[in-house]
């Protein structure tokens, strides 16, 4: 009876030995690069998504107080992972004088992970960066924004300084201007418009190359209301009664009454326009730091609300610190998210200075 016990003993053992062997070879055998991808992939989209948001926020913030704004690019994410197993088997079995089997077992292991990143970061500078930052968006640009979907009214107010000599509220560091009533009752009028599907654009090229947009407002057999509204925009911009195509001029007096004549912002602008609706502390205006906030247009939405205090939001839809200061925008606000998104998506697709290449990923899968 004691040389089976013994000998399920030893048979025991050798199992275990076997299965520490298995483990530790399958462990070994298996690759762990494809595992890595999808969780790599999305968290870092999502770190650069949020890294945007913040740093237009900031730079919005910072050109609030008079200070320079500054870009910078994650222009490459390199993960490098590792992964090192050692391992210790024993096993012994000695015969005592008392005719007894004593067996060892002993395991010993080690498994290291290591991970890590190299992120290379690229200052957003060069006469390219500069000049694209300071030109005016093309008011075909504008056009083609509001073809595509986005609202008319609030693409219009983030780049339209004048049209057809109608003037769009005024911020920055010197005089401030309100903006003509009348302006935002004509991008009012544009969004109903563009909800209607009747206005389209016309692209014509002359023989020389010359490339000419117009604007075509198909209100011959349209619905009452909305014949009321085109006519309405025809009257505001001076237009030529009955005309349906109208051309997309940059400028900022219509050449005649067949032309609509926009005068747009460059980013640099519009930043600066969104920097004079930050709120900020009654002690940075008392003590100089900082000017008032532009007031507010009766009926007229600020285009972004950011708010700021000694602590951050807990519903911070994107949030920086500065000056001491927390700044924010809420969660819950959707035009300001929407407003800041749309300022991310400017800088994500404007042609930027000199680089080497696309932001890339690249993860070691061994």
């Amino acid at each position: 009876m004691s040389r089976n016990r013994t000998a399920c003993q030893k048979a025991s053992s050798l199992c275990q030995v076997v299965l520490v062997i298995t483990l530790f070879c399958g462990a070994g055998c298996k690759s762990m690069g494809p595992g890595t991808i999808a969780p790599d992939r999305f968290n870092y989209n999502n770190a650069v998504a949020d890294s945007w948001k913040q740093q237009v926020l900031l730079n919005i913030v910072r050109l609030r107080y008079g200070d320079a704004p500054v870009f910078i690019e994650v222009a490459q994410i390199i993960g490098g992972y590792t992964m090192e197993q050692s391992g210790e088997l024993g096993w012994g079995t000695n015969e005592g004088e008392s005719l007894r089997w004593t067996n060892s077992f002993d395991v010993g292991g080690e498994v290291k992970f290591t991970d890590r990143p190299t992120i290379t970061y690229t200052p957003l500078t060069g006469s390219k960066f500069i000049r694209n930052m300071m030109t005016p968006i093309p008011p075909e640009v504008v056009m083609f924004m509001i073809q595509s979907g986005w609202p008319a009214d609030a693409i219009m107010q983030f780049t339209v300084q004048t049209a057809n000599g109608l003037r769009n509220r005024q911020g920055g560091h010197g005089k401030r201007k309100m903006g003509d009533p009348e302006f935002f009752k004509l991008v009012s009028l544009f969004r109903d418009v563009q909800a209607s599907g009747l206005m389209g654009m016309k692209v014509e090229k002359s023989e020389k190359g010359q490339v000419t947009l117009h604007i075509i407002f198909n209100d011959q057999q349209a619905d009452p209301e909305v014949v009321e509204k085109i006519r309405q925009i025809r009257k505001m911009l001076a237009l030529r009664a009955g005309e349906r195509k109208f051309r997309l001029t940059f400028g900022g007096v219509a050449k005649d009454d067949l032309n609509i004549s926009l005068r747009t912002r460059s980013l640099f602008h519009i930043l600066i326009v969104l920097a004079s609706h930050v709120e900020v502390p009654a002690k940075h205006i008392e003590d100089g730091q900082v000017n008032e906030s532009l007031p507010i247009t009766p009926g007229i939405r600020p285009l972004i609300q950011i708010h700021s205090g000694r602590w951050k939001s807990k519903n911070a839809f994107a949030a920086v610190r500065y000056n001491g200061y927390w700044y924010w925008i809420d969660r819950r606000d959707q035009p300001s998210k929407k407003a800041l998104s749309f300022m991310v998506l400017l800088f994500a697709v404007s042609e930027e200075g000199e680089k080497q290449g696309v932001p890339i990923m690249t993860i070691s899968a061994g």
